[in-house]
């Protein structure tokens, strides 16, 4: 070491070298855990949450691991490689916190590490965000959910991220008032069909602001107030609020909605 040139020896003391103690490993196995940890490819922030000791984590990777939602995943063109990296675990860590009630937060990084770490070194039953009728909950919603998006037939392209926690929204609003949904596919369509026509009325609508507020030499309208802009950010708090407030009560307001609703004789009567 001290015959390297100085620059090069402050490089390495200013080096943060991890270490990871593997416990229970079967010796046949030793081989991959060392080509995978010396790949030279560094671990994503979803990999070092997995390592978390906290309930959430095997909770969190038992739903992405389920078939149906693998193919949800899927039904978006996720890639291989988006699966061995843990990115299918996040963004089921992130509908869990989209969809946390009196618990809901952000769902930025910072969010999420939050989300593992209040869990660490505790049961499942000590974590109010983790007991078994909020598990219970997100798992009806993320099965309709899967349901929805899996029955989904986009005439072109794969169903777009804004569509997708839309259709999130939708799912949890119905999982929440017990209602039951005759026709998936329907469903899926239709909420497609209403965020696109509140996007591009918000889009016009935010024009005419535009052109109103330079005409008048008013502050002009901030984007994030229009609806077109809130449905690309699903991981702000707010701006998923103000969502829900545009889009829940416009498909609940849809006759087609109203049909696809399978309501038993009694009810009816």
């Amino acid at each position: 070491f001290s015959a390297l040139p100085l620059r090069l020896q402050d490089a390495l003391k200013d080096c943060t070298i991890s270490m990871k103690v593997m416990k229970s490993c079967l010796y046949s196995e030793l081989h991959d855990i060392f080509v995978n940890i010396n790949s030279g490819v560094p671990l994503n922030s979803q990999e070092k949450r997995n390592a978390i000791n906290t309930p959430i984590s095997s909770i969190v990777r038992d739903h992405a691991d389920r078939v149906q939602i693998s193919e949800m995943f899927s039904k978006m063109n996720m890639k291989d490689a988006w699966f061995k990296r843990s990115l299918d675990a996040e963004w089921v860590a992130m509908m869990y916190v989209c969809t946390l009630q009196d618990y809901e937060t952000a769902a930025g990084p910072k969010e999420i590490d939050n989300f593992y770490k209040i869990g660490k070194g505790k049961f499942s039953k000590d974590v109010p965000q983790y007991s078994r009728s909020v598990r219970s909950r997100f798992s009806r919603i993320i099965s309709l959910l899967a349901n929805v998006v899996n029955n989904y037939k986009p005439s072109k392209n794969p169903l777009a991220q804004k569509e997708f926690w839309g259709m999130l929204l939708v799912c949890e609003y119905i999982i929440d008032n017990n209602l039951e949904i005759s026709d998936y596919q329907s469903l899926a369509s239709l909420i497609v069909e209403i965020n696109t026509k509140l996007s591009v009325e918000s889009s016009i609508q935010f024009s005419k602001d535009m052109t109103k507020a330079e005409e008048l030499g008013q502050e002009l309208p901030s984007k994030a107030n229009y609806y077109f802009f809130l449905q690309s950010n699903f991981k702000g708090l707010s701006q998923r609020h103000l969502r829900r407030e545009s889009l829940i009560p416009s498909v609940l307001s849809s006759d087609k909605f109203k049909d696809l609703l399978d309501v038993s004789e009694e009810e009816v009567a």
